[in-house]
């Protein structure tokens, strides 16, 4: 049964999104009894290239894909913004309103062997517990030492080889993307033709 004052928060370009996402949310709400997950779409971020599609159109994609679960929510916090986003300013609005929640971070874990790098990252460490998705079995040791307190956890995710950059790639050699992503994000990028 989900904590009610456990949020989880999971932050990406979703350029687009895709089933891989929607696993690790889905692991990460039963696995650390999670009330919630929150998506947050880039808006213009910090560490990455632009993404290829707009703000408009990601966040309507990760609307659909999350539409048919109660637990996940979108929100629009970072495509607001009309500069440079930060992961610590994205989260102290979070915690505006959730202010007797405890929040969970969620990313995957090559972000997090460079998370030394991020912006006021010793703060951020006291507002969150960080969740850590892998990629495959090579990448789940984290091998990354602090010179602050961080606290985080493993996620035990099943491994699923697909990015947002190969579905990119796909839709640019018309290849099909049928179940890399949900059918209905599938459709919206077909019917807006989004990466060709």
């Amino acid at each position: 049964m989900a904590k009610k004052n456990n949020l989880g928060i999971l932050g990406g370009s979703f350029d687009p999104p895709h089933i891989g996402h929607l696993v690790i949310a889905e692991t990460s709400l039963q696995q650390f009894h999670l009330q919630k997950i929150i998506f947050i779409p880039s808006g213009i971020p910090s560490h990455k290239f632009l993404p290829v599609a707009g703000s408009f159109d990601r966040f309507k994609m990760v609307e659909l894909a999350i539409e048919d679960n109660p637990r996940f929510e979108v929100a629009d916090i970072e495509i607001r913004n009309t500069s440079v986003s930060y992961t610590y300013g994205t989260v102290l609005q979070i915690r505006k309103k959730f202010k007797n929640t405890a929040l969970f971070f969620i990313l995957g874990s090559d972000a997090f062997r460079i998370i030394d790098k991020w912006k006021n990252i010793a703060s951020l460490s006291k507002e969150v517990t960080f969740l850590i998705a892998s990629r495959n079995k090579k990448s789940q040791k984290t091998g990354t030492d602090f010179s602050f307190p961080l606290k985080y956890f493993i996620i035990n995710n099943p491994f699923i080889d697909v990015s947002s950059s190969s579905i990119r790639n796909f839709c640019r050699e018309k290849k099909s993307i049928r179940y890399l992503v949900p059918e209905k994000v599938r459709k919206y990028i077909e019917r807006k033709r989004l990466y060709e």
